[in-house]
């Protein structure tokens, strides 16, 4: 797995559809496409604004639509606006599972595991892909609105409460930015990590495949921070996310510093 992001990333985009409240509509398999689309196109549009040469980023899509018989009625509501570990194990592998297992793919991590290694042995038309992750998009219940495992190289988004303002889910929502969100966590994909005050970050702590600290992070509620996709999901990149993302030529050699 290519540890910047550059090169050619295979996605492969599970949209996890079931009985009853489970059930996407047709407008909003059309929505989760569009999203997608935007959320890469915000990731181009910055890697043109900061990468000092051209990182040739390239996301291309696996697509997957499995149809699950569980009944989401037998899966817990989220109820926590700050989930532990057991929130999340209650809830995501009684969907997910079945879902790799419709696929063909074993359970846990090491299914995903199992699938990402098959997007990076596919013969795109595009070429061999550098990098792969899976996003699993569901309207079964989830422990939180959208997340990410970096280090398994896979995000979950809970389709009601990232597309919407959150309304009777805990802690609310972001509104209808998804777009945003899931540029935000592909972000966590490639070891960016979050910098606003509640995700606890520290500025000492270092990440990426250049150990770049996390100098944008919010140590207080009020403190004043730069503009970034990784603080508050905006279209903008602070400094630290830049060289986290890889997008540094420090010989000045036209080659990213970190290449695929």
């Amino acid at each position: 797995m290519n540890k910047s992001m550059s090169g050619t990333c295979a996605v492969g985009l599970v949209i996890v559809n079931g009985p009853d409240s489970a059930a996407f509509t047709q407008g909003e398999v059309v929505d989760i496409t569009i999203g997608l689309l935007r959320g890469w196109s915000t990731l181009y549009k910055l890697a043109g604004t900061y990468s000092p040469v051209r990182p040739r980023l390239l996301f291309t899509v696996d697509y997957k639509f499995v149809t699950l018989t569980v009944d989401p009625a037998t899966i817990p509501a989220a109820t926590s606006a700050s989930p532990t570990g057991a929130d999340y194990t209650a809830r995501e592998p009684l969907w997910r599972d079945p879902a790799l297992a419709a696929m063909g793919f074993g359970p846990g991590i090491a299914g995903i595991a199992s699938y990402n290694t098959s997007l990076l042995n596919k013969a795109w038309s595009i070429g061999t892909a550098t990098s792969a992750y899976t996003v699993f998009i569901t309207k079964y219940p989830a422990a939180w609105m959208a997340y990410t495992y970096g280090a398994s190289a896979y995000m979950v988004l809970q389709y009601p409460w990232v597309s919407t303002n959150g309304s009777g889910f805990p802690a609310g929502g972001w509104g209808n930015s998804w777009p945003n969100v899931y540029a935000h966590e592909t972000g966590h994909i490639f070891q960016a990590p979050d910098e606003y005050f509640a995700s606890s970050c520290s500025k000492t702590a270092t990440f990426g495949a250049l150990n770049v600290p996390n100098s944008n992070c919010q140590t207080t509620a009020t403190e004043a921070v730069s503009s970034c996709l990784m603080f508050h999901n905006t279209e903008d990149l602070c400094n630290a996310t830049v060289q986290t993302f890889g997008w540094v030529d420090a010989d000045g050699d036209g080659v990213l510093d970190v290449t695929p």
